[in-house]
């Protein structure tokens, strides 16, 4: 009986420690399903972080592409400030140009070709008539005028580089060249940089728009009178 016993006390021992071994393996699973839990946790964060990066690097991109575009379109900055003085300045130095004397000085020179390029409309050739106006035969023979014309056809670059030779052509020679350079170039970079603050508005208009088929036009009708004025001069020789 007493053997019995102590194989009953045994066997409830054995039951114990399985119960306990299997409490243990339990808290064992419930320690590794946390430690699970816990590694999801800080992977589902990472993962949003890593989101987060991703949508502020989009956003950053797109910011940069929409400033990119901005200054592919708009390169320069000017100020209605200044752009308020650069055609005030193109306003008086046209004024100041036809009222000044029409002689063989630099003043006279830089007044001729600032009338020129401020008049001028269309293209380089359009330009020709008005300086053969104003300078042949007083200032330059009309054979010197048509070897420059030639010349300057012949060199790369815009035509208004012809200006150059014509001032060079005068008394003042080097002087000359660089004051009729300067004036005739004056009058279209005083207006761009005037209008520039304007363009964008100006152009989605639609009456603008409109006008500036119309120029296309008138342009096209200019350059073939100047073409023509050239050719009646060119037969003379």
């Amino acid at each position: 009986a007493e053997g019995a016993t102590t194989g009953a006390t045994a066997a409830e021992g054995a039951t114990t420690g399985a119960s306990a071994a299997k409490g243990a393996t339990t808290s064992a699973s419930a320690a590794k399903g946390a430690t699970t839990g816990a590694s999801a946790a800080k992977g589902a964060t990472t993962g949003a972080t890593a989101a987060g990066g991703a949508t502020t690097g989009a956003s950053a991109a797109k910011g940069a592409t929409t400033d990119a575009s901005a200054a592919g379109r708009y390169p320069v900055v000017v100020s209605r400030r200044a752009a308020a003085a650069a055609l005030a300045a193109y306003a008086a130095l046209l004024a100041a140009a036809f009222a000044l004397p029409d002689d063989s000085g630099l003043v006279a020179t830089a007044a001729t070709f600032y009338r020129a390029g401020a008049l001028v409309f269309g293209g380089g050739h359009v330009v020709l008539p008005l300086l053969a106006a104003a300078l042949v035969p007083g200032r330059v023979g009309e054979d010197a005028f048509l070897a420059g014309y030639g010349a300057a056809q012949a060199m790369p670059g815009p035509l208004f580089a012809f200006a150059a030779y014509l001032g060079a052509s005068t008394p003042a020679r080097a002087l000359g060249a660089a004051v009729a350079t300067a004036a005739l170039f004056a009058p279209g970079l005083l207006l761009v940089v005037g209008v520039l603050p304007f363009w964008g508005r100006m152009r989605r208009g639609e009456r603008a728009a409109a006008a500036l088929r119309g120029v296309d036009a008138a342009v096209v009708g200019l350059l073939l009178a100047a073409w023509l004025a050239a050719l009646r001069a060119c037969s003379k020789f």
